[in-house]
């Protein structure tokens, strides 16, 4: 059976709207950790959804990391950018240590322009 780590990060950024988007932009839509995005998707017609399908026909273990969507707005500030960053890539890494993983498979849509980078 191949493991592979699943995170999801979605915001279409406008750069010339004034509203920065921070962390209860991301809680105001959709903030899931961990097991919450297995139980979240399942059975819909999300990119995870299919994601999740995928994996069980074909016997692949999901070991999810993070969803993180916000609706467009302005540029995302830079702690909230660094702190579901730092979800992410620790959700990765606990993933790693749990059982050696095969792939990293990333759903991501949208700019994601920050305050300080405009590609990061």
């Amino acid at each position: 059976m191949k493991h592979i780590a699943l995170g999801s990060f979605m915001h279409e950024t406008n750069t010339f709207s004034p509203l920065e988007t921070n962390l209860d932009s991301f809680n105001n839509v959709q903030l899931l950790l961990r097991e919450e995005v297995l139980k979240t998707h399942k059975n819909l017609k999300t990119e995870i959804g299919g994601i999740i399908d995928i994996a069980l026909v074909n016997s692949l273990k999901i070991l999810p990391t993070l969803s993180a969507i916000a609706l467009p707005a302005g540029k995302i500030t830079d702690s909230t950018f660094e702190y579901l960053s730092s979800l992410l890539l620790d959700g990765i890494q606990k993933a790693h240590y749990e059982q050696a993983l095969d792939g990293v498979l990333l759903v991501l849509h949208g700019a994601s322009v920050t305050v300080s980078c405009d590609d990061p």
